[in-house]
């Protein structure tokens, strides 16, 4: 993301506290916004799961005009500054953790599945397909398990996140990552099928990867 569209968008949160501001600014310079923006669809009706801030939401409707976007999350606090932020921007913000009905022509989740047990998983992914219109596009980023090295410390930082600073809502603290390709297997069980599964870890401390997929 380029400086002036970051401060663009960290911009919109004047109201919120510094250290709100500090962490919006410091996680959209963390992880590859660009390629998750990019695999996005430049229009239509978007549902984003576990949007937090919403700070990735406001920088997909800026650079795409065209688009409308629901999002979700059970923080209330992060979703009251999301709001402030969001003034005049197509912008529907939910508190909860399941998807709303539909039908959206495509969905977005980021860095939220490591967050639930397997059941929990399931029933979300479940769920979300019945959300989405047939052929709607999931955009997907997580985190992979290698390179080894940077799959350790995104470890050590989830746990002070969670266990520590308690910066994410989450009660069940860290479940663990696992192999981007299992993930590919459980969209497919869901109803998913992946069109492209990439690593974007290159250039990062963390090992970022990008699944895009269609509701068949």
């Amino acid at each position: 993301m380029k400086p002036r569209e970051l401060g663009t968008v960290v911009g919109r949160f004047a109201a919120a506290p510094l250290g709100t501001r500090f962490h919006i600014w410091g996680r959209l310079r963390s992880f590859p916004v660009d390629e998750v923006l990019e695999a996005l669809p430049h229009e239509g009706q978007l549902l984003s799961l576990g949007c937090g801030h919403a700070a990735t939401e406001i920088a997909a409707l800026l650079r795409h005009p065209e688009l409308r976007c629901t999002g979700v999350d059970p923080d209330g606090a992060k979703l009251g500054h999301a709001r402030r932020a969001a003034e005049g921007l197509p912008l529907t913000l939910i508190e909860g953790t399941t998807p709303p009905p539909g039908p959206f022509d495509a969905a977005l989740i980021v860095d939220v599945l490591y967050l639930l047990t397997r059941a929990e998983e399931a029933a979300l992914l479940t769920a979300l397909h019945s959300a989405l219109r047939p052929g709607a596009r999931l955009v997907l980023k997580e985190m992979d398990t290698k390179p080894r090295t940077k799959y350790l410390w995104n470890r050590m930082q989830e746990f002070l996140s969670l266990r520590v600073f308690r910066l994410t809502r989450h009660r069940h603290g860290v479940c663990g990552l696992r192999p981007a390709a299992d993930l590919a297997l459980q969209l497919e069980a869901a109803g998913f099928r992946v069109l492209r599964s990439v690593s974007l870890h290159g250039g990062w401390l963390h090992p970022h990867h990008l699944l895009s997929a269609v509701r068949l």
